[in-house]
């Protein structure tokens, strides 16, 4: 989230006004320590920085680029989980290879580099490089190099935080043969007596600073003797070993292998993101590269304004790719073939993917999933949220809320996907599943309305296809029938799409609903006078009920790996695939009223996991005419009018007004 103002009577820190609540977790012995206070303890006095001079043939090398990101008042750190006044003794390292893309045989191991929050309670420190990791608690038992180190030579975070790295040089260099090996360091404590000693090692979770996660850290405590690798749960240890040789590689940009599909119009350009890593010793100043797509060549020579000169270090470049007059589906390559000026020598130089030219993009509607609960203190947001696009966006928006936890309208069809995605902090939206984890109202730009912004940039993508839905109920009310049409506005081969479903019910209610809220804290600071729909969440009580739930998603079909993968993978531009499928409803007793459901169809790239598009429509009564999510109801008149309190007015009042129409919709508007 960023910090920014809503207006200068009311909020300082808009910031702070989120109320985002975690799911429960189960605890698997380590301890995370986040979001704490600077330390009560007097800082540490500034030791002289352990550090060692570079040789020429010499190089540092380490799964991470060299560039810490952790927040210094809320940083992601793992460790024994000692209790206070305990002792323990804790070691960990990295697993090195006969060979990698980085390195080679035959170079030599001359030294380490690594980071520790806070040393003054670390009486003991060793570090090591061994060929098998030794049972015994410390690791004395390594059989290529143990050597102590003077631990009044090492710095730390709390003394130097802007570089808290200790270099030291091996007494006994290894030449790396035909086996693993691994480097690290291990130490004691000698008494734990704050959050710091509990997790006194500092890991990297930032995935632009992570050049791999396999080998990239493996621990071990006296509480858990056993050595175990973690990378994939809690990051990768920020340390690098020294390297020498005659034989590293010199220049050298790394591409990715490929990239999603991206999309544009016929004449127009659209650019493609690539991660490019140096794996060169002289680093990066230039690169020359080529973009070729239908025959066509362009080339480009970049001059880097910051040249990146640690090997593993990335960075982003933007490439363009143009469309040339036709529409259809078209192979494009990116190749490095250049850096400094010298052939590139990486081992991957080019990235490949699909172009797709469309005759004219398709109306797009954004596909909002609101994830949220009951027992989530920020609901006030989410709320407000849904009923600002509805009044702005109208039906350019496909709106599902889903319930989840210990919750009376939680989706359990979507119970998997949140887990998968360790989805643990409530509310937040996903945009169209591209722009992730998004604070409702305030969007990612931390202002009053400022998901509006959000939404405007995912109107503004090019959608290559579009998708039609009507729904009805059966006779016997026992099931729901939708048939759907997609249409795509290029010809070509295409094997990634498919369509998922969701039915969502309004108007859902319940006098034993307990509904949490924060919001009451903010009661007299202006925040209800920025938006005054905030203004029922800010001046009611913490636990709040007889509350209306609209769009709450009550069935899903294809949310994770049970998809409609019956699109056609031959597309021809124009040409309409129809798909039909049923919602038995007697697998879904959550439902109230069957008069009140809506229909959702939604067309995903199965690659990128990412909506193309999506639509929506009312699931009608048997015998009633359908009118589909894309169509205009022109013809609609309004039958009836209420206020937010539920009073039946006969004309627009200042407020939230309920609208319903002789078609069946309900709209909710706000009357300024």
């Amino acid at each position: 989230m960023y910090c920014a103002s809503v207006s200068a009577q009311s909020i300082e820190k808009i910031q702070d006004q989120t109320h985002t609540t975690k799911t429960a977790s189960a605890d698997d012995g380590i301890i995370r320590v986040g979001g704490f206070a600077k330390s009560a303890f007097a800082p540490a006095a500034p030791a002289a920085k352990s550090s060692i001079q570079i040789k020429d043939n010499e190089l540092w090398w380490g799964y991470y680029s060299g560039k810490y990101s952790f927040d210094p008042e809320d940083m992601r750190r793992w460790g024994v989980g000692g209790n206070e006044g305990e002792t323990r003794t804790y070691s960990c390292c990295i697993r090195l290879k006969p060979e990698s893309e980085y390195y080679k045989k035959g170079q030599t191991i001359e030294g380490i580099k690594f980071a520790l929050v806070d040393t003054r309670n670390i009486d003991k420190l060793q570090v090591f490089i061994t060929s098998e990791l030794p049972e015994g608690v410390d690791m004395s038992g390594s059989d290529i190099c143990i050597q102590d180190v003077d631990v009044s030579t090492l710095t730390s975070f709390l003394t130097t935080p802007e570089d808290c790295s200790n270099e030291v040089r091996f007494n006994k260099p290894y030449k790396m043969g035909d086996k693993d090996v691994y480097v690290g360091f291990s130490f004691h404590l000698k008494n734990v007596t704050t959050h710091y000693d509990q997790s006194p090692i500092i890991l990297e979770k930032y995935p632009a600073n992570i050049l791999g996660y396999e080998n990239a850290f493996i621990r071990r405590s006296d509480v858990n003797s056993y050595w175990r690798e973690d990378t994939e749960n809690f990051g990768i240890l920020p340390m690098k070993v020294l390297l020498s040789g005659d034989n590293f590689i010199q220049n050298a940009l790394k591409t990715e292998s490929g990239f999603l599909d991206v999309a544009l119009t016929k004449e127009a350009k659209t650019f493609v993101p690539l991660t490019l890593t140096n794996m060169g010793v002289k680093g990066v100043k230039n690169f020359k590269y080529e973009v070729t797509m239908d025959g066509k060549t362009e080339e480009k020579t970049v001059e880097l304004e910051n040249p990146i000169a640690e090997v593993g270090g990335k960075f982003i470049y933007a490439f363009p790719v143009v469309a040339f007059g036709k529409s259809g589906v078209f192979n494009a390559e990116i190749k490095v073939t250049e850096v400094n000026g010298a052939a590139n020598e990486a081992n991957v130089t080019k990235a490949t993917g699909d172009a797709i030219v469309v005759e004219n993009a398709a109306n797009r509607k954004v596909f909002v999933e609101d994830f949220t609960a009951t027992w989530a203190r920020g609901y006030g947001w989410s709320y407000v949220n849904k009923l600002k696009l509805r009044e702005k966006y109208g039906d350019k928006v496909v709106i599902a809320s889903i319930h989840n936890g210990a919750d009376p309208m939680a989706a359990r069809d979507y119970a998997l996907y949140i887990y998968d995605n360790n989805m643990e902090y409530m509310p937040t939206v996903d945009l169209d599943r591209t722009v992730l984890d998004v604070y409702p109202y305030l969007g990612s730009n931390n202002k009053a309305f400022g998901f509006a912004t959000d939404l405007e940039k995912a109107l503004g993508m090019i959608s290559v296809g579009s998708v039609d839905v009507n729904a009805s109920l059966s006779d016997d009310k026992n099931s729901v029938n939708l048939d759907t049409k997609v249409k795509f506005e290029f010809t070509g081969e295409k094997d990634n799409y498919a369509l998922y479903y969701l039915l969502t019910e309004d108007g859902m209610s319940d006098p034993t609903w307990i509904q949490t809220n924060g919001m009451g804290e903010y009661a007299g600071k202006g925040l209800e006078d920025v938006e005054p729909l905030l203004g029922q969440f800010i001046n009611g009580d913490d636990e709040l009920t007889d509350l209306v739930y609209d769009d709450v998603v009550i069935a899903a079909k294809g949310v994770t790996n049970d998809m409609d993968e019956s699109i056609s993978s031959t597309i021809k531009q124009g040409e309409v695939q129809t798909k039909k499928y049923t919602f038995d409803l007697t697998k879904y007793p959550i439902i109230q009223d069957k008069t009140k459901l809506n229909a959702c169809a939604v067309i995903i790239d199965t690659k990128s996991g990412k909506v193309i598009n999506a639509s929506q429509c009312k699931v009608l009564l048997p015998g009633v005419n359908a009118i589909s999510g894309n169509t205009a109801a022109g013809s609609a008149v309004e039958v009836e009018r209420y206020t937010i309190d539920g009073t039946m007015v006969q004309t627009p009042v200042k407020g939230l007004n309920i609208i319903k129409y002789s078609d069946g919709r309900v709209v909710k508007s706000i009357v300024k």
